[in-house]
């Protein structure tokens, strides 16, 4: 059935409205390699698949997870037997549209009890014996447990003639195990009792032969008890509880309890029909005739046949058919033409309606999916996306995603492989098929992929989603190869001003990092008279600094204590951050060989690689010289440091031992080693750059000029302040952690209306 709805749209009838157990049952019996895990990640993300970890909570994926908008999606309608399934869905899938489906009754003929001498005979019942009867399974959804109490509690217990029949199989496990213990405990003489499985004519001899039903339950799973339907079809007054789709049927029909009845309320039932045999055949009557007038197969059977008459003659999906008969019939096509095949698969696709379980937020992972360096943007990127994770936007579903380059065609792929990978599952469990985007959905460009992203937009791919309903943000996190271009590969400058002119043009929003690269973002689209989307916001979302929400990378080489214990036996000044010709290692060398000179006793600690690795060195600009520096120092493993790779474990335990942090940057889109510092309230020396000034405030020490005596000189001045106990303090730094970063994010993709942001206008 899976298979062939894939290939041919059908009226499908969902009995259960949970389809986790056969389909997982599939892929662990039946040799259908992933065919679980494909539709529960398709059916519910993430938050699913994240279950798969142990055998317990598998179980419980199955168990909690309905695993099957696979058949929603493929359905050309669908029919249940309960508003209950309706709602079901609407929980579990906000996007989906169920107003179009058919609720109709599961069919159930009337029958009499009119054999009831005759099953009581062969069941071994004295015929003036008074039975209750719960048909079914019984296991923990059934409460089988809570009608024994109740019964125990009732008046009937103590009345021989009163006999009270659990007629079905029993499950395996503690539940059941307890249920029979507790059954055979009792002093009833055989009057309470489980008759184990039974086959369907002794099962039609008990509905014969009952006075009572009770069909109880919990955790439904939008399925219409059939054994109800069969107590009500034989006229059997029946006590239930409002759950699920119980809670549907006409109260005259049966004694309907609350949904969270207690014991009493059972109890009070039992002993009101055993006593008021009136008010038993008013409720049994009552059930028979619902049975008659509603569930009927002739009449169930009419509306099943204008219900799939309806579906063929309204369903959006044979909009489509004309169009592709059409290019069949033309007969043009050939397998090479891969670009007018893409072109008609394309044009199909536009009319034919996507479905989604939610609306998404695709996130672009581009860069980690294919190296994560786990330098500072993908730090950024990482964190973020855990963050959203944990707590995606009400009523969207996170979806990270990367571009692939196929044949020079620029496409977005899910970036399951990835994400299965974090999780610590086996990464060819599902694969990275391509995107299909929806009305409503957002886009986040969250990591920074220059020319994939360009080549994108030339495809016209944003322009396409755009149209399509699709808002779009892309993150900023600098633009210093625009405003520092001698500090950048002689490349960098005119590729991020293309990248740049691509994203204004396209994106709802540009999301920047600090309101220092706001500022400088809106002066050079302005200053460049950039082509822009209609009223292009430009936002601040300034980053988070809890290293511990961003997956940190952990493990200490052998020799880190020993390290450590000198770092903390001396006063080691610290710098961290990629060696790239911007952050200021060669003033700060030169400022500290100007202090060893003057025989001020400190050290200091380079923490970071190469950066720009694979360029050749007339690229790297002064990256060459500042390694040969640090690798041939004469001071180098005594009053220099240089530590080229460090886990984030171990670059934690160095902050918490160094004096002061210095951050020399010629110029930064945020700086997270000052918000790290302050976290472990380690003093800051800083270049005086506005976005410094806008994440430390007062509560660090500025330096200004580029030669390494400006550096010394406020070096010097600092060591006289903390002597004097008077040098800024750190730890009063107000930094947000990625919860709050990711929070403050959610609200700029989300906003409805670009007002809502600082919006700005930039003439062609």
């Amino acid at each position: 059935m899976f298979p062939l709805l894939e290939k041919i749209p059908g009226v499908v009838v969902l009995h259960d409205f949970y389809l986790g157990n056969v389909v997982e049952y599939l892929q662990t019996h039946g040799g259908w390699t992933n065919f679980w895990t494909t539709r529960l990640v398709h059916s519910h993300g993430y938050s699913a698949i994240k279950l798969l970890l142990t055998l317990e909570n598998r179980l419980g994926a199955t168990w909690n997870y309905p695993t099957n908008f696979s058949v929603l999606d493929n359905a050309q309608g669908i029919i249940v037997h309960n508003e209950h399934a309706r709602k079901l869905c609407a929980e579990f899938y906000p996007s989906y549209d169920a107003n179009d489906w058919k609720v109709l009754p599961l069919a159930k003929s009337p029958n009499s009890a009119t054999g009831r001498e005759i099953a009581r005979i062969k069941l071994g019942l004295p015929q003036n014996a008074f039975l209750v009867c719960s048909f079914g399974f019984a296991q923990s959804t059934k409460l089988n447990d809570r009608l024994l109490n109740a019964w125990l509690a009732s008046s009937l217990a103590d009345n021989a003639e009163c006999y009270l029949v659990f007629v079905g199989g029993i499950s395996e496990g503690a539940y059941g195990e307890e249920l029979q213990r507790n059954i055979r405990s009792l002093l009833t003489s055989g009057r309470v009792q489980i008759t184990g499985f039974v086959p369907s004519e002794t099962y039609e001899d008990y509905l014969q032969a009952a006075d009572i039903a009770v069909q109880l339950r919990a955790q439904s799973r939008g399925e219409t008890s059939a054994a109800v339907l069969d107590c009500l079809a034989h006229g059997i007054p029946t006590i239930i509880n409002a759950h699920g789709s119980m809670a549907e049927l006409p109260h005259r029909a049966t004694i309907c309890l609350q949904d969270n009845f207690s014991d009493d309320d059972l109890t009070n039932a039992l002993n009101d029909l055993w006593s008021n045999e009136s008010l038993r055949s008013k409720v049994g009557q009552a059930g028979q005739k619902l049975i008659e007038e509603c569930y009927a197969p002739g009449l169930v059977a009419k509306k099943y046949f204008n219900a799939i008459e309806k579906f063929a003659s309204t369903n959006r999906i044979v909009d489509s058919f004309p169009l592709l008969v059409e290019y069949a019939r033309s007969n043009t096509l050939q397998t090479s033409d891969t670009e007018k095949i893409l072109d008609h698969s394309r044009e199909l696709r536009r009319h034919t309606p996507i479905k989604r379980a939610a609306k998404r937020l695709f996130v672009d992972i581009s860069v980690i999916v294919n190296n994560d360096f786990r330098t500072g943007i993908q730090r950024v990127v990482r964190a973020q996306l855990i963050e959203l994770l944990k707590s995606p936007p009400l009523g969207y579903r996170i979806e990270p995603i990367w571009l692939h380059n196929d044949f020079g065609t620029w496409r977005y792929l899910y970036a399951r492989n990835y994400m299965l990978g974090i999780f610590g599952l086996a990464q060819d469990m599902l694969s990275d098929e391509p995107i299909e985007v929806g009305e409503g959905d957002v886009f986040l460009g969250a990591d920074f992929f220059t020319a994939g992203v360009i080549g994108a937009a030339r495809l016209g791919l944003y322009d396409e989603w755009r149209a399509r309903g699709i808002r779009i943000y892309f993150t900023v996190y600098d633009i210093l190869p625009l405003t520092l271009p001698h500090r950048f590969p002689t490349f960098a400058e005119p590729i991020h001003a293309e990248w740049l002119s691509t994203i204004a043009r396209v994106a709802d929003a540009l999301v920047c990092i600090s309101e220092s690269v706001a500022v400088e973002t809106q002066k050079w689209l302005i200053s460049h008279k950039i082509s822009t989307s209609s009223q292009l916001a430009v936002v601040s979302c300034p980053l988070g600094g809890d290293i511990d929400a961003s997956s940190p990378t952990l493990g200490l080489p052998d020799d880190a204590a020993t390290t450590l214990d000198s770092i903390t036996s001396s006063k080691c000044f610290l710098m961290v951050g990629t060696i790239e010709p911007r952050k200021g290692h060669l003033q700060t060398l030169d400022a500290f060989e100007e202090l060893w000179q003057g025989g001020i006793d400190v050290k200091l600690v380079v923490v970071g690689a190469r950066g720009w690795k694979g360029l050749p060195d007339n690229e790297a600009r002064n990256i060459p010289l500042i390694i040969k520096r640090l690798k041939n120092h004469p001071e180098r493993g005594r009053r220099l440091i240089w530590l080229d790779s460090v886990s984030d474990e171990y670059l934690e335990k160095i902050y918490a031992v160094c004096v002061c942090l210095i951050a020399a940057s010629d110029d930064e889109g945020f700086g997270l080693p000052l918000i790290e510092a302050a976290r472990h309230g380690l003093p800051i020396i800083a270049r005086d750059i506005p976005v410094f000034r806008e994440v430390a405030g007062d509560f660090a020490a500025y330096f200004k000029g580029s030669e390494g005596a400006d550096l010394a000189e406020a070096i010097r001045s600092w060591l006289d302040l903390r002597d004097s106990g008077c040098c800024p303090d750190s730890s009063k730094i107000r930094w947000l952690t990625w919860e709050e970063n990711v929070k403050r994010l959610k609200e700029i993709l989300l906003a409805s209306e670009c007002a809502k942001h600082d919006c700005i206008d930039i003439p062609s």
